[in-house]
């Protein structure tokens, strides 16, 4: 498996309180079996149930600097995590073990960005 994540240029998202860090840290457990949901543009991939609530959604391609989805952490209208997620990691046939190391690498993506405001892009291949 050569998936790895890297440290993008500063994103265009809210800085997270330690509120919304705890629960985008609970969020991103809703993330696990949830890899087809990934690649879904335009939709929510998890959301969850507090009072004000918080979500993962697929804003759309992206095309710098790779072929990949947006995904954002958001909560309400304000983004408050930004990850690139590559296309070469996209294959509906990809072992359950890769298809866990992808969405593993997304959570911790998710996580990053939400402590420094910056872009985290995940790529490589897994077969």
């Amino acid at each position: 498996m050569d998936i790895v994540v890297e440290v993008g240029d500063k994103a265009k998202v809210e800085k997270a309180t330690s509120k919304q860090r705890k629960q985008l840290d609970a969020l991103c457990e809703l993330l696990t079996d949830k890899y087809p949901k990934l690649w879904l543009t335009g939709k929510n991939v998890v959301k969850d149930t507090e009072k004000v609530p918080m979500r993962v959604d697929n804003q759309g391609v992206l095309s710098n600097p790779f072929a990949g989805q947006n995904l954002q952490a958001q909560t309400g209208s304000i983004s408050i995590a930004a990850v690139g997620l590559a296309n070469t990691l996209s294959n509906p046939k990809m072992p359950p073990a890769c298809q866990t190391a992808v969405e593993n690498a997304v959570k911790e993506a998710l996580k990053a960005s939400a402590a420094d405001q910056k872009w985290r892009y995940v790529k490589g291949t897994c077969t």
